[in-house]
């Protein structure tokens, strides 16, 4: 992935291509849109992104915005896996 390598580490790694994955998908107001609709009919986020969440600071999400984030990345890494 990185030729001359990074100083990533493996959580990041796995982390990068569902961040890209979700910048394309909301590049559009009607991305965005149904990428949030989808985020709140999706249900909450995987329980094995619970790390990755957490390196996000999305691990307990407080408000309604980062709830929405939290199942947005989730569903990122979740496309991203497949």
């Amino acid at each position: 992935m990185f030729p001359f390598g990074s100083d990533f580490d493996a959580d990041e790694l796995k982390i990068l291509p569902a961040l890209k994955r979700l910048k394309a998908a909301t590049a559009t107001r009607g991305g965005r849109l149904r990428a949030v609709l989808g985020a709140l009919a999706g249900g909450a986020p995987d329980p094995a992104h619970a790390p990755l969440l957490a390196r996000l600071g999305l691990a307990s999400p407080r408000s309604l915005q980062e709830k929405i984030e939290a199942r947005l990345v989730s569903q990122a890494l979740r496309a991203a896996a497949s």
